[in-house]
């Protein structure tokens, strides 16, 4: 198919909606005021058309309904909640001043939006939200836009595990010889990638994002908005030294009348349905689900494989959620499921571009051989195949009394990855065989917690408890062996046998490695409101079962408003604490089960600024400071432990009877440590009215991040020297004195070993980035939208030099060296710009928006790292080779932008 017949079948997706909430959009700015003075953080919600908004610092908010005409407008508050009746109309401003008593009109109360924290909070509604520029309309994404937010890979396809670093003195891997990351999903102002914590309606997401970052596992709909916290966040959050992620689902307040849509488009269908079932005498029953299925690598291989960029990881993925609840005056129960996978694999379009170009550059290098005689191993790209699955079910109890309220939680989550892996030679760099890992987790929780308010208007308490079970394991499956025809590639027979017999981690996955532990938390916080000051203090204490580690982390925040420049003051100091973040660090086979929780101390403060109704500007500054991390540490061994491998009681019962101990090692150790401080700008500008006007924020990031794995550096010739003096030794003490360690072994043989190492740039630190979201209304048919970003590349250690082997035989391989001076590199920035246009018809039913989007308008290649090719020698600028994001398409030279273009009707 010609390239312009794929753009007009991508540009036209169909859309058929069932009848919804939203009509022909009319928006009215207004304020709320309680005895004289704004009323921050108060929800007000329309009960026609669901839509809600929140106030701002100075009580304003922006609401959008269907038409013209007069509406009932709920509005919630600490205090309780009153219902207004309200003509709207477009230029309309709403002043809405609220008694000193705001009861309900169903005879109960509403608690609200107790945690008003705003220091290091960014908060996004759903209006905002909805068409974002430049994600496919994916809401959470942009969570990415907002200061301190950075993704943690550059595209997001690595699998949960990092088996790697301990697989790699085997021959598995033959990479960098320094690192000082995990993978995971996004970075929180230089933390740690497992460090941050994504919760739907208040229960744990596995992950948030699906393979290749391309959408987010919660449909839109289903989104009715944001708060990120990047410092010091609520006490009933835990177990996270990064922040958190919470995203609000539909609820009993917005599930207001039937409405849905059915979208067929060029890469993904969705659906989505939400109604109160039932509501009468004051007992409301209500509905809320969605479904999403994606499919471009299928589109793309079958219309346009010539468009797909080399190194393509397009993901195929499908997601669901639905919540279902029941509502009386002082109960409300609901049930709450979510669930995704993924699968990734690279296209078969792509596979054979890579042999062809593979067997036209051997033919330079080699004048008559070719590809198959040369190296059987002609794939010399990482295996990438990735399927990834969650299903998590959360059941809530709530019991609101007015000033008491108490919620009790409880939740089941199913994770299910595969992931594939090869082993190559470190001899020859050819593939010996794949396999795959399977990593299956089970995790429980249950949750209390009580809110009271003392004081009316100046004192509410928050107290509860969380327990958390882990059931992990993880196996290897599929052992396929690769054919080699370099007779200096080891067999695969005679590798499998020496690794079952030398390695233990590789034994343990062939064997099935499990582990079971549990944690167990308590908080309390407190907010003072008195004057122009908010204080929370606060604590949270966490237990971890493996290590029976436990960790008090208080935090203290404090603001202060000048109530007539609108000038707000904060700070805010905290301690936090997580256990470790894989199930390969913690492995009584062949981790260290003895890990001490992470630890992480976050102090910020800054300034913000209301300018005018719609204006607000916030500057921070926040020093994070990181201890016990989790490092690879190849000395780490806990002397006069037990022989306890179940493969080792069958196979040598007699060695194990004639020494009983051993000098276990533990592969890690919580050795690390690590910093991060910056500074962020926030800018945003509210919207006056949706039908004209310009509305949208600024974001700016300056961070500097370092971390310290505080292990012996050893020069390749005091390697040399200090394996010559330990060969055929066995290690029989190990002890650590502060930068000291301490190593004999079974003759007397004595070695000490300093901490020489130093302080190098965070794998993940992007010193800059900025996001610049805008949207434009021209009147109340045309709206356009631009979202500019741009963020520096992760450091790297480069490749200096390659290192021949089995030139003899006339089959050479090239092993990779490697710069001493590592994270000195950094590949080019990433940017780029992506715009929406949104044309609305109005009509009597409703009203129809024609869409189009372009992604990467100026189809700027981001670099992601650079893969080596074995076949080859060094030579910089050709090998390593620079590999793209795949967000452009390619047409000849040419690289154009993604298009997104469609058609919503609502009724």
């Amino acid at each position: 198919m010609r390239l312009s017949a794929f753009l007009l079948l991508l540009a036209t997706p169909v859309s058929l909606l069932i009848p919804g909430a939203l009509l022909a959009e009319v928006a009215v700015s207004g304020a709320i005021t309680l005895n004289g003075r704004p009323l921050v953080d108060a929800r007000i919600v329309d009960l026609q058309s669901r839509s809600s908004a929140t106030t701002d610092s100075g009580g304003r908010f922006t609401i959008a309904v269907p038409a013209s005409g007069f509406y009932t407008l709920r509005v919630y508050t600490p205090g309780g909640m009153q219902s207004i009746r309200r003509e709207i109309r477009p230029g309309a401003f709403l002043q809405i001043i609220l008694r000193e008593e705001v009861a309900s009109e169903d005879g109960f109360f509403v608690l609200g939006n107790r945690d008003r924290t705003r220091l290091s909070r960014y908060s996004l509604d759903k209006e905002e939200l909805r068409r974002f520029p430049g994600v496919y309309g994916d809401s959470l994404k942009a969570v990415q836009s907002l200061p301190g937010v950075s993704p943690a890979t550059p595209v997001g396809v690595s699998p949960t595990a990092n088996l790697t670093s301990q697989l790699k003195a085997a021959g598995i891997s033959i990479g960098p010889p320094y690192s000082n990351s995990t993978n995971g999903s996004v970075v929180l102002r230089g933390s740690s990638a497992r460090g941050s914590r994504f919760f739907l309606d208040g229960f744990l997401l596995p992950y948030p994002f699906h393979l290749g970052d391309q959408a987010s596992v919660v449909n839109n709909d289903f989104i009715q908005g944001i708060d990120v916290y990047t410092g010091a966040f609520p006490a009933r959050y835990g177990l996270a030294t990064g922040g958190i992620v919470a995203i609000r689902a539909p609820d009993a307040e917005t599930i207001t009348k039937p409405s849905g849509h059915f979208n067929l488009a060029f890469f993904l269908s969705d659906a989505h349905y939400e109604a109160p079932l039932y509501d009468s005498e004051g007992v409301k029953i209500y509905f809320a689900g969605a479904a999403r299925k994606s499919y471009p690598n299928y589109v793309l291989l079958q219309t346009a494989p010539q468009t797909i960029p080399p190194n393509a990881k397009f993901a195929d993925y499908a997601d669901g959620q639905f919540k279902i609840g029941m509502k009386t005056t002082a109960h409300e129960i609901s049930l709450l499921y979510a669930g995704a996978r993924d699968r990734l694999r690279y296209t078969q379009a792509v596979a054979q571009a890579d042999k062809e170009r593979d067997a036209a550059l051997l033919s330079l290098l080699n004048p008559g051989s070719g590809l198959n005689n040369y190296n059987s191993n002609t794939d010399t790209r990482p295996p990438v195949g990735v399927d990834r699955q969650f299903h998590t079910g959360g059941l809530r109890w709530q019991l609101d009394t007015g000033r008491l309220s108490q919620t009790v939680q409880g939740q089941i989550n199913r994770f299910r990855e595969q992931f594939e892996l090869d082993f190559r030679s470190p001899f020859t760099g050819e593939r010996i065989f794949n396999f795959e890992i399977l990593d299956n987790r089970l995790e429980k929780q249950a949750f209390y917690e009580l809110e009271a308010e003392p004081v009316k208007k100046h004192l509410f308490l928050r107290a509860g408890s969380e327990y958390r079970q882990y059931d992990w394991e993880l196996s290897m499956q599929n052992l396929t062996e690769s054919s080699s025809a370099n007779p200096n590639t080891p067999s695969f027979i005679d590798t499998i046998n020496r690794l079952i017999s030398e390695n233990r981690t590789f034994r343990a996955l062939y064997d099935g490695d499990r582990t079971f532990y549990f944690t167990s938390s308590a908080f309390a916080e407190a907010e003072i409101l008195y004057g122009g000051f908010r204080i929370t203090p606060g604590i949270r204490s966490d237990y971890y079962s493996l290590s029976r580690d436990h960790g008090s982390g208080p935090r203290l925040g404090v603001e202060y408003l000048f109530e007539q420049t609108k000038t707000r003051l904060l700070a805010s100091a905290s301690r936090h604490f997580a256990p470790p973040g894989g199930l390969e660090q913690i492995s009584f086979e062949s981790g260290n089960p003895y890990l001490l929780m992470e630890e992480s101390d976050h102090a910020a403060g800054g300034i913000e600024q209301q300018i005018g109704r719609s204006l607000m500007i916030r500057i921070e500054g926040y020093h994070n400071t990181y201890r016990n991390l989790v490092v690879e540490d190849e000395w780490n061994h806990r002397p006069f432990s037990p022989r306890t491998n179940k493969r080792d009681f069958v196979e040598r019962l007699d060695s194990i009877i004639e020494t009983p101990l051993e000098a276990r090692p533990l592969f890690y150790s919580n050795e690390g440590s690590g910093g991060s401080h910056g500074i962020e700008l926030f800018l945003i500008k509210k919207a006056e009215r949706s039908s004209r006007g310009f509305s949208g924020w600024l974001s700016f990031t300056a961070s500097w991040t370092k971390r310290n794995n505080h292990q012996p550096r050893l020069t390749e010739d005091e390697r040399t020297e200090f394996n010559r003096r330990t060969f055929g030794k066995t290690l029989f003490f190990y002890h650590r004195f502060g930068p000291l360690q301490y190593l004999q072994y079974d003759d007397g043989h004595e070695e000490w070993l300093y901490d020489n190492d130093r302080e190098e740039l965070y794998d993940l630190d992007r010193t800059y980035q900025a996001s610049i979201v805008m949207r434009y209304g021209f009147n109340a048919n045309w709206r356009l939208g631009g979202h500019w970003k741009y963020a520096d590349n992760v450091p790297f250690t480069p490749i200096v030099d390659a290192e021949r082997i089995g030139g003899d035989s006339g089959l050479s391989t090239y092993i990779p060296e490697y710069s001493e001076a590592y994270n000195s590199a950094r590949l080019k920035p990433v940017h780029q710009l992506s715009v929406r246009l949104d044309h609305f018809d109005n009509y009597e039913w409703g009203y129809a928006n024609w869409f189009i989007e372009l992604i990467n308008v100026y189809g700027h290649q981001n670099p992601e790292k650079e893969n080596f090719n074995f076949l080859y020698p060094y030579v910089r600028g050709f090998n390593p080779e620079v590999q793209y994001e795949s967000n452009y398409l390619s047409s000849g030279s040419r690289r154009l932008p993604l298009l997104n273009a469609g058609l919503e009707m609502r009724f």
